[in-house]
């Protein structure tokens, strides 16, 4: 998998962020896991999608996963 990314820390935390609108990927809970797995990915404690718009008055959506590959509401 060619994943562009990119990847930054602050206060002990560090965090994906990858742009789903140039990029066109999909992100699902098995690649969640695999790019949070610090021994055969990226490691992350947070990933941050940035998605197409889900209203018309917005720039972009963003969708926040933990490494439990589940989506934090």
């Amino acid at each position: 998998m060619n994943l562009n990314f990119e990847k930054w820390h602050g206060n002990g935390n560090d965090f994906v962020i990858i742009n789903s609108i140039e990029s066109d990927i999909k992100i699902n809970k098995t690649k969640v896991k695999k790019i949070s797995d610090r021994n055969i990915g990226i490691g992350f404690d947070q990933l941050i999608n940035v998605c197409l718009p889900t209203l018309a008055s917005s720039n972009f959506f963003l969708k926040f996963y933990a490494k439990k590959k589940q989506p934090i509401t």
